[in-house]
């Protein structure tokens, strides 16, 4: 018996994005409630955005795995086409699936050192040390990418500007936001755990769009993408 189960790109993006608005409400919801009535039982941290290994973690960190997935499957069809631009899309699936990982394991928040920060006298938009190598690496991989950019087709490449724009401004500028305000009035109230909501929401949004125009783009070659999945302990036929 076969099962199957249609769902179009513009369909899909419509649940991520109700996703992304369930996941911001309940966030703000939960800041609301600690913040505004002392509300802090253990279960609000399973939405809390501002957290690891919870509901918001493992969205983001799915949409990330996603992208570089489908990346992947682009550069195989590139390959198979003698593509010039072959490894900058494998380049691009390691990059998204590196940025998974550190999604899940918050690997840049090892970078993130009050003494080395003080010492070095850095202001406040830079108090999250870590937004400093970030910052290069994402001018590094601007400057790098720009020529693939270049000859993406229209639709993707407006599509993907857009979705690393609200990306990098989430991740990197609301970050230094937060970090301006931290000096200004410390990280425990109600404003500041907005501005991380707003941080994470729109890192979600961005990585959303991205993976929809990936979705659009690999549709525009056969329309349907296909995946097989093989139920109980019988070998896959040939």
């Amino acid at each position: 018996m076969q099962l199957k189960f249609s769902l179009s790109a513009r369909q899909l993006l419509r649940l991520l994005l109700a996703g992304v608005v369930l996941l911001a409400a309940a966030g703000t919801a939960v800041q609301v409630a600690k913040y505004g009535f002392q509300y802090r039982e253990g279960w609000t941290r399973l939405w809390n955005l501002d957290r690891e290994y919870n509901l918001p973690s493992l969205f983001s960190t799915l949409l990330l795995a996603g992208c570089a997935v489908l990346l992947r499957a682009i550069a195989q069809r590139a390959a198979a086409m003698g593509d010039r631009w072959l490894y900058s899309w494998r380049l691009l699936s390691l990059i998204f699936a590196g940025l998974a990982l550190d999604e899940w394991f918050s690997i840049h928040e090892i970078l993130i050192i009050p003494d080395l920060a003080k010492w070095a006298n850095l202001p406040g938009f830079l108090k999250q040390i870590w937004v400093i190598p970030a910052a290069i690496l994402v001018t590094l991989g601007a400057w790098k990418f720009w020529p693939f950019w270049r000859h993406l087709p229209p639709k993707l490449r407006g599509r993907s500007l857009i979705a690393g724009v609200t990306y990098v401004s989430g991740a990197l500028l609301m970050e230094m936001v937060g970090g301006i305000y931290s000096e200004i009035d410390g990280q425990q109230n109600l404003t500041y755990a907005l501005l991380t909501v707003v941080e994470e929401v729109a890192e979600m949004l961005g990585t959303t769009l991205f993976f929809w125009a990936l979705l659009v783009h690999l549709g525009s070659w056969s329309g349907q993408l296909s995946i097989a999945l093989e139920l109980g302990d019988r070998p896959m036929q040939p």
